[in-house]
């Protein structure tokens, strides 16, 4: 009888107990396209931690704290406020510990942060993103409320809880020294919480203090003028859209005596970055990640890091959870970071979304989803016959019991106006005051649909 008989399948074959023991030692990968020529960069890919980010690390090593501390007690709650990733990471170790989770996050934050937290079991509360700190309405102030009335409760704090930093003390700052086998002379990351760059740079510098750590802060974050002028200033804070870096407070994870310089970086040239990383280097990063690799670039400029550099570069996340931010036109032209739209062409859902006269109203509803639209054109051999709209649709169920046997064509109302794809925008939008949506048509054939929310997006007068 063979030795693996005898003891637990996880000791004789590449398997783990459970999905914590996956978390870390994420792969090291050359920046190819996008690094300056004369260093070389590599990214250390946090995607690849079971919860898509580097948070997954502080999640475990922060519970485990609040535990040894007696602050947390068997079928206890964790409460936290975070910006999507922290609370995926302390989601996937509280389910395995049997704890529950609340947590409260700015309204900024991409909606499938949302969604995958309350895929783990969440409880989540959405906060306004632009108060103060101090403010009653915060999403640090309600998390901290909730830890408080709530029986058997902790707060976590990341922002002010030393397990942050130390979970990259003891995983990700080891990781990069044995992956480089010690020739790494620069660590770049984003600064948020603090404690990505403060740990791994600890342990980093105690293995070799000449290794230089260059912070990334995004414009309207006080961080940068902290580690410049010792001053915290918080009145200088003002609204940024790239997610999980900057703050308009101190987070005592930040240990500035670990970082060498900060470089700023606007929202812009982070979300175009992050865009680049996908079509260049086939990295799907969110904008903080895009901001990281800029930094890179800004350092390099600013004679930070010298030619014949080796250069480690943290992205943070996947970008699987910025689909309907960083990697949507419409978004990124509602708010002015990318070119508005100057055509109808540029501006409408393409391909077309359509159905044929046949369909029945589950496939009607298939295609709105899918395609997140709130009508949709009845098109048969490239003759448009009409427009079923959400809410015809819903009047009708709610009027008619036997409003679902019906087939597009019968919901179908007139024929919308149709206009060319080289259409301006602010002429085809003059149209839809009257209109849900028109046809955009190119060569003659149905060629896209531009609805309202669409066209006012595009014109930045939503959001």
């Amino acid at each position: 009888m063979g030795v693996c008989s005898f003891y637990p399948l996880e000791a004789c074959m590449n398997v783990h107990g459970s999905i914590l023991d996956t978390l870390g030692n994420t792969p090291l990968v050359r920046i190819n396209r996008l690094a300056p020529e004369d260093i070389d960069v590599f990214a250390k890919v946090e995607a690849f931690n079971p919860g898509g980010s580097i948070k997954d690390r502080i999640g475990i090593s922060m519970i485990e704290k609040a535990e040894e501390e007696g602050t947390l007690e068997p079928g206890g709650t964790i409460v936290e406020g975070t910006s999507g990733n922290t609370g995926i990471g302390l989601a996937i170790a509280a389910t395995m510990k049997g704890y529950d989770v609340v947590f409260t996050m700015p309204d900024k934050m991409a909606v499938e942060k949302e969604k995958l937290l309350k895929a783990y079991g969440a409880e989540v509360i959405r906060c306004p993103t632009d108060v103060d700190p101090e403010d009653p309405e915060s999403y640090y102030s309600v998390a901290k409320r909730i830890a408080e009335e709530r029986e058997n409760s902790v707060y976590v704090n990341q922002y002010y809880n030393d397990a942050n930093p130390q979970a990259h003390i003891e995983t990700t700052g080891p990781e990069i020294w044995e992956a480089t086998e010690g020739t790494i002379t620069h660590f770049v990351a984003g600064v948020g919480t603090g404690g990505t760059i403060s740990g791994t740079s600890r342990y980093l510098k105690n293995q070799n203090e000449d290794i230089v750590t260059i912070g990334v802060d995004p414009e309207g974050s006080i961080l940068a003028h902290k580690h410049r002028t010792g001053e915290t200033r918080p009145e200088l804070a003002h609204g940024y859209l790239t997610e999980g870096i900057g703050e308009d407070l101190i987070p005592s994870a930040v240990w500035f005596d670990t970082i060498d310089h900060f470089v700023q970086t606007n929202d812009q040239e982070s979300f175009q970055m992050a865009r680049d990383l996908a079509k260049e280097e086939a990295l799907l990063s969110g904008s903080s990640a895009g901001s990281a690799l800029v930094g890179v670039q800004r350092a390099h400029e600013k004679g930070l890091i010298e030619e014949g550099s080796r250069v480690v570069v943290v992205l943070p996340d996947t970008g699987e959870r910025y689909l309907s931010t960083a990697y949507d036109e419409t978004w990124l032209r509602s708010k002015g970071l990318t070119a508005p739209a100057r055509t109808a062409g540029d501006a409408a859902v393409t391909p077309i979304p359509y159905v044929t006269p046949d369909a029945d109203l589950p496939a009607i509803l298939r295609v709105t989803t899918a395609r997140e639209v709130p009508c949709v054109p009845v098109i048969d051999d490239d003759q448009v016959l009409g427009l079923v709209t959400l809410d015809d649709v819903h009047t009708d169920l709610l009027e008619r019991i036997d409003a679902r046997e019906k087939q597009a064509a019968q919901l179908a109302q007139a024929t919308p106006p149709t206009v060319d794809h080289a259409t301006p925008i602010g002429e085809a939008a003059s149209t839809l005051v009257k209109q849900h949506a028109l046809i955009v048509t190119k060569n003659d054939a149905p060629h896209g649909l531009l609805t309202r929310q669409r066209a006012l997006a595009h014109m930045g007068r939503l959001g």
